[in-house]
């Protein structure tokens, strides 16, 4: 249900500049999830941000990325924590001083 998403997210917000791959993923089951489920994957600016920064001279970086499985009721039934590899590609990244 989560996989890639975050995958995409990634490259919609930083760009064809950026090498971004799915790491590894870990799942919880809480319940059972009968019904409609639901998954709220939004992130924020300031986690884009975060990434901008800590790849700015190359080196990759690995984001975790929590979301909450939902049921109709509102119930949490499982958990997913993503791992997102980013690294700037060598051509965008800043020449050597």
């Amino acid at each position: 249900m989560t996989d890639g998403f975050y995958l995409f997210m990634g490259l919609t917000r930083l760009g064809n500049d950026y090498n971004v791959w799915d790491a590894e993923s870990h799942v919880t089951y809480l319940k059972p999830g009968r019904g409609k489920i639901t998954a709220d994957m939004r992130t924020d600016d300031a986690t884009f941000d975060l990434i901008r920064e800590k790849t700015a001279d190359g080196s990759k970086y690995l984001h975790w990325f929590d979301t909450d499985i939902t049921d109709s009721s509102g119930d949490v039934v499982a958990t997913v924590r993503s791992r997102v590899y980013f690294r700037l590609k060598e051509r965008a990244q800043p020449a050597p001083a």
